[in-house]
């Protein structure tokens, strides 16, 4: 039930993208812009897979725009989706606030989050910012761009933990790869060094 509910969201996401471009009559009229993220999380015992959607939809304001995000890990028991404005009071700087919900198994529950994207020349600030039923979660990472093709990236995140991003490509392709290690998990349980470790490879496609 709960796939089937997030495959309608997207493709209710994806009809209004279509109609959207396809009335864009005016030149100058912005189109909604859509990321696809497919990604593993590896570690010493289970590869993970996740898909990550991101739709970003313009309106009359240059200033001011509606994103929403939706989450799922495939074959597994979790899935969140949420949708908010999003502020851009200079330039290269935008303010994301959202509300939606998560799901875990046969419950649902609310969810909030605030996000952070920040560049300057070639260095980018990233910071999300989760709360809901499964607790606090963050994204926070600093990038430096090289030959707007190479990107290397400090990587926090909860949940799989701290290290170092690299991402190759430009345009419409992405590819990454990370090497992280879980220093909350190794905290709480003092586990071999070994089995903390976490490696993020993923694809970013932007149609």
């Amino acid at each position: 039930m709960k796939l089937r509910i997030l495959i309608a969201v997207a493709l209710t996401l994806a009809v209004i993208c279509i109609t959207e471009t396809a009335t864009a009559d005016e030149p100058e009229k912005k189109k909604i812009s859509v990321v696809i993220e497919l990604q593993n999380r590896i570690d010493s015992e289970t590869i993970v897979p996740r898909g990550i959607l991101s739709v970003v939809i313009p309106t009359s304001k240059s200033y001011l725009s509606v994103e929403c995000l939706s989450q799922i890990f495939f074959g597994g028991e979790w899935a969140e989706l949420y949708c908010g404005p999003a502020v851009s009071p200079i330039d290269n700087l935008t303010l994301t606030f959202a509300v939606g919900m998560e799901s875990y198994g046969d419950e649902f529950s609310a969810r909030g989050s605030t996000y952070i994207n920040y560049s300057f020349r070639n260095f980018s600030v990233f910071g999300l910012f989760e709360m809901g039923g499964s607790g606090l979660a963050h994204t926070i990472s600093f990038g430096y761009t090289h030959e707007d093709f190479i990107t290397l990236s400090l990587l926090s995140q909860r949940g799989d933990g701290e290290g170092l991003m690299t991402t190759f490509g430009s345009g419409h392709l992405k590819l990454y790869g990370s090497l992280l290690f879980n220093t909350e998990q190794y905290l709480t349980n003092r586990d071999n060094f070994k089995d903390n470790l976490v490696s993020l490879v993923g694809l970013i496609i932007t149609p």
